[in-house]
């Protein structure tokens, strides 16, 4: 029953999952205030951001795929070693590494290319309008129609 007891509400696992991942919730979005604050905020912190940004201009999908694993599967892995392993490494984040680093990896790729062909249909302006379609687009069509079904599929074939 997918992890679920047979007197267990269907709603009360994902309410114990969202209990248990409170605090490395909690710590990462304090990682992306911290770092949002020092960017507008911290002259040193917006020159090496801002130097990230030139990096992935050079790199271009080669950056995204490094950025995707590094976000996507090395930072999730090791969270779980610090929250719910107590520091401990076990073989099995290995084998969760062979699984999330290629996927994220493709991922980061998908994404970017998803982007560059934003800002070719939309231009690239920051502007409120461009910006409206851009997210209308990812949150209408691109999201609930690849993203979100490809990513629940593998990550269900992986388990």
């Amino acid at each position: 029953m997918n992890g679920q007891t047979s007197s267990e509400a269907p709603w009360s696992s994902g309410l114990r999952a969202a209990r248990a991942n409170i605090v490395p919730g909690l710590v990462v979005q304090g990682v992306m205030l911290a770092l949002l604050l020092a960017y507008h905020f911290h002259p040193q912190t917006t020159g090496l951001l801002n130097r990230l940004a030139t990096v992935k201009e050079h790199w271009g999908y080669g950056y995204s795929a490094v950025s995707a694993i590094i976000a996507g599967a090395l930072v999730p892995e090791l969270l779980r070693v610090l929250f719910f392993q107590k520091g401990k490494i076990h073989l099995q984040n290995a084998a969760n590494l062979l699984f999330t680093v290629p996927f994220w990896c493709m991922m980061g790729t998908v994404v970017d290319s998803f982007y560059r062909a934003q800002a070719v249909w939309f231009g690239n302006d920051q502007t409120f309008p461009v910006v409206l379609k851009k997210v209308i687009v990812d949150q209408l069509f691109y999201n609930p129609l690849f993203a979100a079904p490809v990513t629940a599929i593998l990550y269900d074939w992986k388990n």
